[in-house]
């Protein structure tokens, strides 16, 4: 993970995503599609944080940004993500 220089490190979540419902998030400037795997689409998502490891930061942040999507159609791929 990368330092900004200003006390904040860039975070790269990797999501994926029920393909009937990724649309919204496909031309989205913070979402970078990397493709289809098993009907589901995979992003790369892209934040600030002020800490490492700010696991619960990135999962609350999606949360909000996912509230019109059931829990059940998104997850964080945690293992492929830099937080």
């Amino acid at each position: 993970m990368k330092s900004n220089g200003f006390g904040s490190f860039k975070q790269k979540i990797v999501v994926h995503i029920d393909q009937g419902l990724a649309l919204p998030f496909e031309n989205h400037s913070s979402f970078a599609n990397t493709g289809t795997i098993d009907g589901r689409h995979t992003f790369v998502w892209s934040r600030l944080s002020t800490r490492k490891g700010d696991d619960e930061g990135a999962t609350s942040h999606l949360s909000s940004v996912f509230k019109d999507i059931p829990e059940n159609a998104w997850h964080i791929d945690w293992g492929n993500s830099q937080y």
